[in-house]
């Protein structure tokens, strides 16, 4: 996981929080990425959704499905997805300032497991007079 995801975290679950001075509107998206773990030596089709939502109000943010093929190798048994989500189109009471968010992530195969996820907001840089 890359050192800019300054939310990140072990397992399927992250909680974090609209960082202070932040309205919904200064934050323009969302970079979400989440790293399975893969049981074996096998093909498959990883499918999945990721899910963000607020906790202080219950809105959810964003529902994606997660779908990807992935072949692991002895030298190789993680696979990555990962997901820029724009929140342009959000309503102004989608998230405040200090409330808490979170990214809750779901695979649908017996093979695979959620070692690790993310996320990194994208925020309008202040104006400049």
């Amino acid at each position: 996981m890359p050192e800019l995801f300054s939310n990140r975290g072990e397992g399927s679950s992250l909680s974090f929080h609209v960082p202070p001075g932040s309205d919904g509107n200064k934050i323009q998206a969302l970079v979400v990425w989440v790293v399975c773990a893969i049981d074996g030596n096998i093909s498959a089709y990883l499918r999945g959704e990721a899910v963000i939502r607020n906790k202080s109000n219950g809105f959810q943010l964003f529902k994606r499905s997660i779908m990807l093929f992935t072949m692991s190798t002895n030298s190789s048994n993680q696979c990555s997805w990962v997901n820029h989500i724009s929140l342009a189109a959000l309503p102004p009471y989608a998230m405040k300032a200090g409330e808490e968010l979170e990214l809750s992530v779901e695979v649908k195969h017996t093979s695979f497991e959620v070692q690790k996820c993310g996320v990194h907001m994208i925020v309008k840089k202040p104006e400049v007079e």
